[in-house]
């Protein structure tokens, strides 16, 4: 009996260390799924489970369509960029200058936004990340770009605030027309967000304006990219801005064998960790070392009674309690 308890538990630990991917909460989040083929520029409505915050339709580019397309990947009529992910990518103007008034134009149009596969816990920490490129043609540069968290799949872009709020804006004026450049964020959300879009939800006095002059055209645009979306819950992927966020969470406690209990295990980025757990005599009855960002240790096999863990991290973090298996 003894011998089974511990070949049960070391299955179960096996499988907690090599089976913890994290789940991207956003749906379609390469463009990859769409209802027609973009054969023009202006289909974005064609791509699933996204939403357009305007009545304009933003753009949608593709590797799989006719080379004369103007949305086609990589030389389009914005420029020439190959996918970060997959055989698509979305595109969108975030302003624009004009020459003959010198004056600027918001495009509070031209927004693209995504939908997640389930709703945000309240003050649970999730990590955004997404891949982001400048347009060759885009010559007027500004940082007139934000990402918002919506509540639905409904936003007034002149007044964002009721429907939903803000967890990036660019800072500086992208210049680089070659690379795709990732951008992560972490925050802790409000509960029950849906969607984000993304788009410029920038006031005019916010906005950093580099104007080019190019004697060839009547105007300038800052124009963008867009690939690579991912939303993950995780608590230990930005420790400078949520540095007092715990890093094991207990399930299930007190445990039965029908309803087995578990440790959600969480590191910092280019760490490692020690799990001890001890019996209520003071045994140590396990003891795992983790290197994944997010692991699990299953309770399901442990006999009846109280046990302490104590977890401790490779950057100094120290933390212990307790849990209880009962039948």
């Amino acid at each position: 009996m003894h011998f089974h308890r511990l070949f049960c538990l070391s299955t179960l630990l096996f499988l907690a260390r090599f089976g913890n991917a994290q789940e991207n909460l956003i749906k379609n989040p390469s463009f990859e799924i769409h209802s027609q083929t973009p054969l023009s520029l202006g289909h974005y409505n064609f791509c699933t489970d996204n939403w357009n915050p305007y009545i304009f339709s933003s753009d949608y580019y593709s590797t799989e369509i006719p080379s004369t397309c103007s949305n086609f990947i990589p030389n389009n009529n914005f420029g020439n960029q190959i996918c970060n992910d997959g055989e698509y990518y979305v595109g969108i103007s975030l302003n624009g200058w004009n020459y003959f008034n010198s004056n600027y134009q918001p495009f509070r149009s031209d927004f693209v936004g995504g939908i997640l596969s389930q709703e945000l816990q309240k003050n649970k920490v999730y990590q955004f990340q997404f891949f982001i490129s400048k347009a060759e043609k885009g010559i007027f540069k500004t940082n007139a770009i934000d990402l918002i968290l919506t509540y639905d799949t409904l936003v007034d872009v002149n007044n964002y605030t009721p429907f939903g709020y803000k967890i990036w804006s660019e800072q500086i004026p992208m210049e680089d027309t070659v690379n795709w450049i990732k951008i992560t964020t972490c925050f802790k959300a409000k509960g029950n967000e849906k969607a984000f879009a993304i788009g410029n939800f920038h006031s005019e006095s916010e906005v950093i304006k580099i104007v080019a002059y190019d004697s060839t055209t009547s105007g300038e645009i800052d124009y963008r990219y867009l690939d690579n979306f991912s939303l993950i819950e995780c608590p230990s992927c930005c420790p400078d801005q949520f540095e007092d966020e715990p890093l094991v969470f207990v399930y299930s406690n007190p445990s039965t064998f029908g309803n087995p209990g578990s440790l959600e295990l969480w590191l910092h980025p280019n760490t490692t960790g020690i799990l001890e757990l001890y019996d209520e005599v003071g045994r140590l009855v396990a003891k795992e070392t983790y290197s994944n960002f997010q692991n699990i240790f299953s309770l399901a096999c442990f006999a009846k009674g109280m046990y302490q863990y104590v977890y401790q991290t490779s950057d100094g973090l120290i933390e212990s309690g307790k849990v209880m298996v009962v039948e």
